[in-house]
């Protein structure tokens, strides 16, 4: 989430731009340009070597604090130490440049309308679709050998990184459009749109997520670690994303949106002053109308009376 949030400002300086020019910057950024310089220079440099488990000691204290740790002693780790291991985690795995370049294409495909239903839209899709699929699998393949061919560890790790990055592109190309197609052309898409209350309150879940694992798991709540195996963590898993869907879908019978996306949305758009501060802790999030003399719009006395849904 901290890595989002900052990257967040990747589109507001892109947002402006032409639709080729951040076309041309996604694709940079997407093909791990930090990897392509450590290639080069390991290959310049046979000397070089280098230290691909800086965050190693970071990863240490925060599971120590996991399985042995009290509830404050979790978020006080998690709050410095934790952010800095995902930080150097999300660094060594190329996850910074790679998040910024699906943030661009996704506010490309915004940009291009291409999610609504068209001919010319499902065939994109397809062409997507073929092409991810193409690529996912020898690039994939050529990850899997190439340390029968490379020994040097300052030249094999970027370049498994560097593959890994490309293949999990192309398995988001086949997810993407797989699920796009699929909602359009089978009859399907009635079962995925009754997935889309789960959706809409996405942050509540992943947040909530967090918060319920964290209970059942680490030692400040049950502890299952200490018992559970892949088979029953898997349905625990199951069980949890159930009891979240019909929460989502009993929630938004009488809201807009869910809990967290609320106070996201008024925590975007919010202003230092004093009224504005007032509405924010006074504006209900139900599914009703209220009528508001909104201050900040005082030279504009036509719309000073506006209706907030």
């Amino acid at each position: 989430m901290v890595l989002y949030a900052f990257l967040g400002y990747v589109l507001i300086a892109v947002c402006r731009l032409s639709t080729r020019t951040v076309v041309w910057i996604a694709a940079v950024l997407l093909l791990q340009p930090l990897e392509w310089g450590q290639i080069i220079y390991a290959l310049v440099n046979p000397g070089y070597t280098m230290n691909a488990e800086f965050d190693a000691p970071y990863w240490e204290i925060v599971n120590t604090v996991q399985k042995e740790g009290t509830f404050l002693q979790m978020c006080k780790t998690a709050i410095w130490t934790g952010n800095i291991a995902n930080m150097g985690w999300m660094v060594l795995h190329g996850r910074v440049t790679q998040t910024a370049g699906l943030f661009m294409a996704g506010m490309l495909i915004g940009r291009s309308n291409l999610l609504p239903y068209s001919e010319a839209n499902i065939k994109f899709w397809i062409n997507i679709f073929i092409l991810s699929t193409l690529s996912f699998f020898p690039v994939y393949g050529l990850m899997n050998i190439l340390p029968d061919f490379i020994s040097r560890e300052a030249l094999l790790v970027p370049c498994i990184l560097l593959l890994k990055s490309l293949s999990n592109i192309a398995m988001t190309g086949i997810l993407f459009a797989g699920v796009i197609l699929v909602y359009y052309l089978t009859k399907f898409r009635e079962v995925l749109h009754q997935l889309a209350p789960y959706g809409r309150m996405s942050l509540t879940n992943y947040l909530s997520q967090s918060l319920i694992g964290g209970f059942l798991f680490y030692n400040w709540g049950l502890g299952l670690y200490r018992y559970t195996g892949i088979t029953v963590c898997f349905l625990i898993g199951i069980v949890v994303f159930f009891a979240q869907y019909f929460f989502c879908r009993w929630w938004l019978r009488s809201h807009r949106q869910g809990p967290l996306e609320w106070l996201w949305k008024k925590a975007t758009w919010i202003k230092l002053g004093k009224n504005n501060l007032f509405l924010l802790f006074i504006l209900p999030f139900r599914q009703r109308h209220y009528i508001l003399a909104i201050p900040t719009l005082a030279p504009y006395p036509e719309k000073r009376a506006c209706i907030v849904r």
